[in-house]
Protein backbone atom coordinates (compact mmCIF):
# COMPACT_ATOMS: atom_id res chain seq x y z
CA UNK A 1 0.00 0.00 0.00
CA UNK A 2 1.35 3.43 -0.92
CA UNK A 3 2.09 5.45 2.22
CA UNK A 4 1.28 9.11 2.63
CA UNK A 5 3.67 10.41 -0.06
CA UNK A 6 4.57 13.75 1.55
CA UNK A 7 7.99 13.53 -0.13
CA UNK A 8 6.40 13.59 -3.59
CA UNK A 9 5.31 16.48 -5.73
CA UNK A 10 1.73 16.14 -7.04
CA UNK A 11 2.94 15.18 -10.54
CA UNK A 12 5.16 12.42 -9.09
CA UNK A 13 2.30 11.21 -6.87
CA UNK A 14 -0.03 10.79 -9.86
CA UNK A 15 2.67 9.05 -11.90
CA UNK A 16 3.31 6.58 -9.08
CA UNK A 17 -0.42 5.90 -8.73
CA UNK A 18 -0.59 5.06 -12.45
CA UNK A 19 2.32 2.64 -12.05
CA UNK A 20 0.75 1.01 -8.98
CA UNK A 21 -2.46 0.50 -10.94
CA UNK A 22 -0.76 -1.24 -13.88
CA UNK A 23 1.94 -3.18 -12.02
CA UNK A 24 0.10 -4.18 -8.83
CA UNK A 25 -3.58 -3.62 -9.67
CA UNK A 26 -4.04 -0.89 -7.05
CA UNK A 27 -7.19 1.11 -7.67
CA UNK A 28 -6.74 4.64 -8.92
CA UNK A 29 -8.00 7.34 -6.53
CA UNK A 30 -11.48 8.68 -7.13
CA UNK A 31 -10.20 12.18 -7.84
CA UNK A 32 -7.97 11.07 -10.76
CA UNK A 33 -10.26 13.05 -13.07
CA UNK A 34 -9.25 16.28 -11.34
CA UNK A 35 -5.58 16.15 -12.37
CA UNK A 36 -4.74 19.75 -13.35
CA UNK A 37 -1.86 19.01 -15.72
CA UNK A 38 -1.65 15.64 -17.47
CA UNK A 39 1.06 17.01 -19.77
CA UNK A 40 3.36 17.39 -16.73
CA UNK A 41 2.66 13.79 -15.66
CA UNK A 42 3.48 12.56 -19.16
CA UNK A 43 6.74 14.55 -19.26
CA UNK A 44 7.71 13.16 -15.86
CA UNK A 45 7.07 9.61 -17.12
CA UNK A 46 9.48 10.28 -20.01
CA UNK A 47 12.21 11.45 -17.63
CA UNK A 48 11.68 8.35 -15.51
CA UNK A 49 11.56 6.04 -18.60
CA UNK A 50 8.18 4.58 -17.61
CA UNK A 51 5.89 5.89 -20.34
CA UNK A 52 4.52 2.45 -21.26
CA UNK A 53 3.71 1.05 -17.80
CA UNK A 54 2.39 4.43 -16.59
CA UNK A 55 0.10 5.02 -19.59
CA UNK A 56 -0.63 1.46 -20.68
CA UNK A 57 -4.31 2.17 -19.91
CA UNK A 58 -4.26 5.68 -21.40
CA UNK A 59 -7.59 5.15 -23.15
CA UNK A 60 -9.27 4.84 -19.73
CA UNK A 61 -7.71 8.02 -18.33
CA UNK A 62 -9.40 11.45 -18.49
CA UNK A 63 -6.61 12.98 -20.59
CA UNK A 64 -7.11 16.22 -22.46
CA UNK A 65 -7.15 15.69 -26.28
CA UNK A 66 -3.67 17.14 -26.91
CA UNK A 67 -1.97 15.07 -24.21
CA UNK A 68 -3.89 11.96 -25.24
CA UNK A 69 -2.54 12.22 -28.80
CA UNK A 70 1.02 12.66 -27.47
CA UNK A 71 0.67 9.76 -25.05
CA UNK A 72 -0.91 7.46 -27.63
CA UNK A 73 1.86 8.13 -30.16
CA UNK A 74 4.55 7.70 -27.52
CA UNK A 75 3.15 4.44 -26.15
CA UNK A 76 2.79 2.96 -29.65
CA UNK A 77 6.33 4.06 -30.56
CA UNK A 78 7.82 2.55 -27.38
CA UNK A 79 5.94 -0.73 -27.83
CA UNK A 80 7.19 -0.94 -31.43
CA UNK A 81 10.74 -0.32 -30.20
CA UNK A 82 10.22 -2.95 -27.52
CA UNK A 83 9.15 -5.54 -30.09
CA UNK A 84 12.21 -4.64 -32.18
CA UNK A 85 14.42 -5.02 -29.11
CA UNK A 86 12.94 -8.46 -28.43
CA UNK A 87 13.84 -9.46 -31.97
CA UNK A 88 17.41 -8.23 -31.39
CA UNK A 89 17.67 -10.37 -28.25
CA UNK A 90 16.34 -13.36 -30.18
CA UNK A 91 18.78 -12.70 -33.02
CA UNK A 92 21.64 -12.69 -30.51
CA UNK A 93 20.38 -16.00 -29.11
CA UNK A 94 20.45 -17.62 -32.54
CA UNK A 95 23.91 -16.18 -33.24
CA UNK A 96 25.35 -17.54 -29.99
CA UNK A 97 23.66 -20.95 -30.02
CA UNK A 98 24.51 -21.76 -33.64
CA UNK A 99 28.18 -21.06 -32.77
CA UNK A 100 28.08 -23.08 -29.54
CA UNK A 101 28.69 -20.06 -27.25
CA UNK A 102 27.33 -20.06 -23.69
CA UNK A 103 25.75 -16.71 -22.90
CA UNK A 104 22.97 -15.08 -20.93
CA UNK A 105 21.12 -11.76 -21.10
CA UNK A 106 21.73 -9.11 -18.46
CA UNK A 107 18.64 -7.00 -17.65
CA UNK A 108 16.71 -6.26 -20.89
CA UNK A 109 14.27 -9.07 -21.66
CA UNK A 110 15.35 -10.77 -18.43
CA UNK A 111 13.82 -7.85 -16.50
CA UNK A 112 10.78 -7.49 -18.74
CA UNK A 113 9.89 -11.17 -18.27
CA UNK A 114 8.74 -10.34 -14.72
CA UNK A 115 6.31 -7.57 -15.76
CA UNK A 116 2.55 -8.31 -15.86
CA UNK A 117 2.69 -7.14 -19.48
CA UNK A 118 6.13 -8.10 -20.84
CA UNK A 119 6.14 -5.47 -23.57
CA UNK A 120 5.50 -2.68 -21.05
CA UNK A 121 9.15 -2.29 -20.04
CA UNK A 122 11.06 0.32 -22.04
CA UNK A 123 14.22 -1.21 -23.47
CA UNK A 124 17.73 0.03 -24.18
CA UNK A 125 20.85 -1.78 -25.38
CA UNK A 126 21.15 -5.57 -25.57
CA UNK A 127 23.49 -6.53 -22.72
CA UNK A 128 24.81 -10.07 -22.64
CA UNK A 129 27.43 -12.03 -20.72
CA UNK A 130 29.92 -14.53 -22.15
CA UNK A 131 32.77 -16.50 -20.62
CA UNK A 132 36.09 -14.66 -20.63
CA UNK A 133 37.73 -17.36 -22.74
CA UNK A 134 35.06 -16.79 -25.44
CA UNK A 135 35.62 -13.03 -25.80
CA UNK A 136 37.88 -13.27 -28.83
CA UNK A 137 35.65 -15.83 -30.54
CA UNK A 138 32.48 -13.79 -29.94
CA UNK A 139 34.22 -10.64 -31.19
CA UNK A 140 35.08 -12.47 -34.43
CA UNK A 141 31.50 -13.76 -34.76
CA UNK A 142 30.06 -10.28 -34.33
CA UNK A 143 32.49 -8.69 -36.77
CA UNK A 144 31.73 -11.44 -39.29
CA UNK A 145 28.04 -10.51 -39.00
CA UNK A 146 28.52 -6.82 -39.64
CA UNK A 147 29.14 -5.47 -36.14
CA UNK A 148 31.91 -3.03 -35.32
CA UNK A 149 33.39 -2.10 -31.96
CA UNK A 150 32.42 1.35 -30.71
CA UNK A 151 36.01 1.85 -29.58
CA UNK A 152 34.97 2.89 -26.06
CA UNK A 153 36.86 1.35 -23.16
CA UNK A 154 34.79 0.00 -20.27
CA UNK A 155 35.75 -1.81 -17.10
CA UNK A 156 33.64 -4.90 -17.75
CA UNK A 157 32.08 -4.77 -21.22
CA UNK A 158 32.73 -3.95 -24.85
CA UNK A 159 30.17 -2.21 -27.07
CA UNK A 160 29.32 -3.20 -30.65
CA UNK A 161 26.92 -1.79 -33.23
CA UNK A 162 25.77 -2.57 -36.75
CA UNK A 163 23.92 0.78 -37.10
CA UNK A 164 20.64 -0.81 -36.06
CA UNK A 165 21.47 -3.05 -33.09
CA UNK A 166 23.44 -1.88 -30.05
CA UNK A 167 25.17 -4.74 -28.22
CA UNK A 168 27.16 -4.71 -24.97
CA UNK A 169 29.27 -7.84 -24.58
CA UNK A 170 30.10 -8.32 -20.89
CA UNK A 171 32.95 -10.42 -19.60
CA UNK A 172 31.85 -9.58 -16.03
CA UNK A 173 28.25 -8.95 -14.99
CA UNK A 174 29.23 -5.75 -13.18
CA UNK A 175 31.90 -3.88 -11.25
CA UNK A 176 32.81 -5.76 -8.07
CA UNK A 177 33.49 -4.06 -4.73
CA UNK A 178 36.84 -4.44 -3.03
CA UNK A 179 37.43 -6.78 -0.12
CA UNK A 180 35.39 -9.70 1.19
CA UNK A 181 32.10 -8.60 -0.36
CA UNK A 182 33.71 -8.56 -3.81
CA UNK A 183 35.09 -12.07 -3.31
CA UNK A 184 31.67 -13.35 -2.21
CA UNK A 185 29.84 -11.77 -5.16
CA UNK A 186 32.48 -12.98 -7.61
CA UNK A 187 31.98 -16.51 -6.28
CA UNK A 188 28.19 -16.20 -6.68
CA UNK A 189 28.61 -15.35 -10.35
CA UNK A 190 30.80 -18.38 -11.17
CA UNK A 191 27.82 -20.60 -12.05
CA UNK A 192 25.63 -17.96 -13.70
CA UNK A 193 25.90 -19.57 -17.15
CA UNK A 194 25.32 -23.07 -15.82
CA UNK A 195 22.10 -22.10 -14.02
CA UNK A 196 20.71 -19.79 -16.72
CA UNK A 197 17.24 -20.46 -18.12
CA UNK A 198 16.05 -20.62 -21.72
CA UNK A 199 12.93 -18.55 -22.43
CA UNK A 200 10.96 -19.39 -25.55
CA UNK A 201 7.57 -18.49 -26.99
CA UNK A 202 6.14 -18.71 -30.48
CA UNK A 203 8.31 -15.86 -31.74
CA UNK A 204 11.35 -15.19 -29.55
CA UNK A 205 14.06 -17.18 -27.80
CA UNK A 206 16.74 -16.08 -25.35
CA UNK A 207 18.78 -17.19 -22.36
CA UNK A 208 18.34 -15.34 -19.04
CA UNK A 209 19.84 -15.75 -15.55
CA UNK A 210 18.01 -17.76 -12.90
CA UNK A 211 16.11 -15.80 -10.24
CA UNK A 212 18.97 -15.45 -7.76
CA UNK A 213 21.51 -14.24 -10.29
CA UNK A 214 19.02 -11.88 -11.90
CA UNK A 215 18.19 -10.33 -8.53
CA UNK A 216 21.88 -9.96 -7.70
CA UNK A 217 22.60 -8.33 -11.07
CA UNK A 218 19.80 -5.83 -10.57
CA UNK A 219 20.98 -4.87 -7.08
CA UNK A 220 24.55 -4.38 -8.30
CA UNK A 221 23.39 -2.36 -11.31
CA UNK A 222 21.03 -0.19 -9.27
CA UNK A 223 23.53 0.65 -6.52
CA UNK A 224 26.23 1.52 -9.06
CA UNK A 225 24.09 4.05 -10.92
CA UNK A 226 22.24 5.24 -7.82
CA UNK A 227 25.36 6.67 -6.18
CA UNK A 228 26.40 8.20 -9.51
CA UNK A 229 23.96 9.86 -11.88
CA UNK A 230 20.76 8.25 -10.54
CA UNK A 231 18.42 5.46 -11.61
CA UNK A 232 14.83 6.71 -11.89
CA UNK A 233 11.54 4.81 -11.62
CA UNK A 234 12.23 2.31 -14.41
CA UNK A 235 14.83 0.52 -12.32
CA UNK A 236 12.65 0.67 -9.21
CA UNK A 237 9.81 -0.90 -11.23
CA UNK A 238 12.18 -3.64 -12.47
CA UNK A 239 13.05 -4.57 -8.90
CA UNK A 240 9.47 -4.27 -7.63
CA UNK A 241 7.84 -6.57 -10.19
CA UNK A 242 10.66 -9.07 -9.64
CA UNK A 243 10.12 -9.10 -5.87
CA UNK A 244 6.38 -9.43 -6.38
CA UNK A 245 6.81 -12.84 -8.02
CA UNK A 246 7.93 -14.35 -4.68
CA UNK A 247 6.08 -15.15 -1.49
CA UNK A 248 7.62 -13.81 1.74
CA UNK A 249 9.15 -17.17 2.56
CA UNK A 250 10.45 -17.76 -0.98
CA UNK A 251 12.25 -14.43 -1.21
CA UNK A 252 13.80 -14.67 2.23
CA UNK A 253 14.94 -18.25 1.71
CA UNK A 254 16.51 -17.47 -1.67
CA UNK A 255 18.19 -14.17 -0.84
CA UNK A 256 18.61 -13.33 2.83
CA UNK A 257 21.61 -15.44 3.84
CA UNK A 258 23.48 -14.93 0.57
CA UNK A 259 22.88 -11.18 0.42
CA UNK A 260 23.90 -10.74 4.05
CA UNK A 261 27.25 -12.34 3.20
CA UNK A 262 27.62 -9.89 0.29
CA UNK A 263 26.58 -6.81 2.26
CA UNK A 264 23.47 -6.25 0.15
CA UNK A 265 20.59 -7.42 2.34
CA UNK A 266 19.91 -4.03 3.95
CA UNK A 267 19.92 -2.43 0.51
CA UNK A 268 17.50 -5.06 -0.82
CA UNK A 269 15.07 -4.49 2.05
CA UNK A 270 15.12 -0.69 1.84
CA UNK A 271 14.88 -0.67 -1.96
CA UNK A 272 11.85 -2.97 -1.70
CA UNK A 273 10.25 -0.82 0.99
CA UNK A 274 10.90 2.25 -1.19
CA UNK A 275 8.90 0.54 -3.94
CA UNK A 276 6.13 -0.18 -1.42
CA UNK A 277 5.79 3.43 -0.22
CA UNK A 278 6.00 4.88 -3.74
CA UNK A 279 4.62 2.56 -6.42
CA UNK A 280 2.51 0.11 -4.41
CA UNK A 281 4.62 -3.06 -4.20
CA UNK A 282 2.75 -5.27 -1.68
CA UNK A 283 4.53 -5.21 1.68
CA UNK A 284 6.35 -8.28 3.01
CA UNK A 285 7.64 -8.59 6.58
CA UNK A 286 11.30 -9.03 5.63
CA UNK A 287 11.28 -5.46 4.25
CA UNK A 288 11.35 -4.16 7.83
CA UNK A 289 9.84 -0.87 9.02
CA UNK A 290 12.45 1.83 8.30
CA UNK A 291 9.92 3.90 6.37
CA UNK A 292 11.90 7.14 6.81
CA UNK A 293 14.95 5.72 5.02
CA UNK A 294 12.76 4.08 2.36
CA UNK A 295 11.02 7.38 1.65
CA UNK A 296 14.38 9.18 1.47
CA UNK A 297 15.59 6.62 -1.06
CA UNK A 298 12.36 6.90 -3.09
CA UNK A 299 12.68 10.69 -3.09
CA UNK A 300 16.28 10.40 -4.27
CA UNK A 301 15.24 8.06 -7.09
CA UNK A 302 12.44 10.38 -8.18
CA UNK A 303 14.65 13.48 -8.10
CA UNK A 304 17.33 11.88 -10.30
CA UNK A 305 15.29 10.41 -13.13
CA UNK A 306 16.45 7.69 -15.51
CA UNK A 307 20.29 7.80 -15.46
CA UNK A 308 20.18 11.36 -14.13
CA UNK A 309 17.85 12.74 -16.80
CA UNK A 310 16.40 15.28 -14.35
CA UNK A 311 19.70 16.63 -13.05
CA UNK A 312 23.01 16.96 -14.83
CA UNK A 313 24.66 17.67 -11.46
CA UNK A 314 24.10 14.25 -9.93
CA UNK A 315 26.96 12.54 -11.77
CA UNK A 316 29.33 15.24 -10.53
CA UNK A 317 27.97 14.88 -7.00
CA UNK A 318 28.74 11.18 -7.28
CA UNK A 319 32.42 12.02 -7.69
CA UNK A 320 32.39 13.15 -4.04
CA UNK A 321 30.24 10.31 -2.67
CA UNK A 322 31.98 6.96 -3.24
CA UNK A 323 34.04 4.78 -5.55
CA UNK A 324 31.28 4.06 -8.05
CA UNK A 325 30.16 0.44 -7.88
CA UNK A 326 32.49 -0.35 -4.99
CA UNK A 327 30.86 1.27 -1.98
CA UNK A 328 33.56 2.90 0.20
CA UNK A 329 31.51 5.69 1.79
CA UNK A 330 33.97 6.18 4.65
CA UNK A 331 36.14 8.85 3.00
CA UNK A 332 35.51 12.56 3.34
CA UNK A 333 34.12 14.20 0.21
CA UNK A 334 37.42 15.91 -0.56
CA UNK A 335 39.36 12.65 -0.29
CA UNK A 336 36.73 10.90 -2.38
CA UNK A 337 36.96 13.59 -5.08
CA UNK A 338 40.73 13.09 -5.23
CA UNK A 339 40.25 9.31 -5.44
CA UNK A 340 37.78 9.76 -8.30
CA UNK A 341 40.12 12.08 -10.18
CA UNK A 342 42.91 9.54 -9.67
CA UNK A 343 40.77 6.73 -11.11
CA UNK A 344 39.93 8.90 -14.12
CA UNK A 345 43.61 9.70 -14.60
CA UNK A 346 44.63 6.02 -14.39
CA UNK A 347 42.02 5.12 -16.99
CA UNK A 348 42.94 7.91 -19.43
CA UNK A 349 46.69 7.80 -18.85
CA UNK A 350 47.84 4.44 -17.40
CA UNK A 351 51.40 5.77 -17.00
CA UNK A 352 50.17 7.82 -14.02
CA UNK A 353 49.86 4.58 -12.02
CA UNK A 354 53.65 4.35 -12.07
CA UNK A 355 54.53 8.05 -12.06
CA UNK A 356 52.23 9.49 -9.38
CA UNK A 357 53.81 12.94 -9.54
CA UNK A 358 51.93 13.44 -12.82
CA UNK A 359 48.53 13.19 -11.14
CA UNK A 360 48.09 16.88 -10.12
CA UNK A 361 48.85 17.92 -13.69
CA UNK A 362 46.23 15.49 -15.02
CA UNK A 363 43.69 16.86 -12.53
CA UNK A 364 44.33 20.37 -13.84
CA UNK A 365 43.99 19.12 -17.40
CA UNK A 366 40.67 17.41 -16.63
CA UNK A 367 39.32 20.58 -14.99
CA UNK A 368 40.46 22.74 -17.91
CA UNK A 369 38.93 20.29 -20.39
CA UNK A 370 35.63 20.50 -18.54
CA UNK A 371 35.69 24.33 -18.62
CA UNK A 372 36.39 24.33 -22.36
CA UNK A 373 33.47 21.96 -22.92
CA UNK A 374 31.15 24.16 -20.84
CA UNK A 375 32.17 27.22 -22.86
CA UNK A 376 31.69 25.34 -26.13
CA UNK A 377 28.28 24.10 -25.02
CA UNK A 378 29.09 20.37 -25.07
CA UNK A 379 28.81 20.13 -21.25
CA UNK A 380 26.27 21.63 -18.88
CA UNK A 381 27.50 24.06 -16.28
CA UNK A 382 27.61 22.69 -12.74
CA UNK A 383 26.72 24.73 -9.66
CA UNK A 384 29.59 23.87 -7.31
CA UNK A 385 27.79 25.09 -4.20
CA UNK A 386 24.71 22.95 -4.92
CA UNK A 387 26.92 20.02 -5.87
CA UNK A 388 28.79 20.22 -2.56
CA UNK A 389 25.59 20.56 -0.52
CA UNK A 390 23.67 17.76 -2.24
CA UNK A 391 26.60 15.36 -2.17
CA UNK A 392 26.61 15.52 1.64
CA UNK A 393 22.93 14.62 2.09
CA UNK A 394 23.14 11.86 -0.51
CA UNK A 395 26.33 10.43 0.98
CA UNK A 396 24.81 10.33 4.49
CA UNK A 397 21.69 8.59 3.18
CA UNK A 398 23.63 6.00 1.16
CA UNK A 399 25.77 5.16 4.20
CA UNK A 400 22.62 3.94 5.94
CA UNK A 401 22.11 1.35 3.18
CA UNK A 402 25.26 -0.43 4.46
CA UNK A 403 26.39 -1.35 0.96
CA UNK A 404 28.96 -4.17 0.97
CA UNK A 405 29.31 -4.11 4.76
CA UNK A 406 29.78 -7.76 5.75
Amino acid sequence: MISNPLFMENTQKILCQLLANVLFQEELPGDIGNVPNWEAVYKESKKQAVVIPAFLKYDKLPLDPKTKREVENSVKMHIFQCVQNYSYHSYLHELMTENGISYCILKGVASSSYYPEEMSRQMGDVDFLVEEEDLETVTMILEKNGFASSGEEHAFHKAFTNRQIQLEMHFMPCTLPDGKAGDVICNYFKDIQKTSVKIQDETFKFQIPDSFHHGLIMLMHVQRHLVGEGIGLRHLCDWAVFVNTFSEEEFENLFRERLEKAGLWTFATILSLAATVSIGLPYQKWMGNNVALAEALAEDILSGGNFGSKSNQRAYEGMMISDRGKGNFGHSRLVQLINTLNHMSYKLYPITKKIKILLPFIWCFLCMRYLVRVISGTRNKVNLQTMYKNSLSRKEMYKKLKLFEV
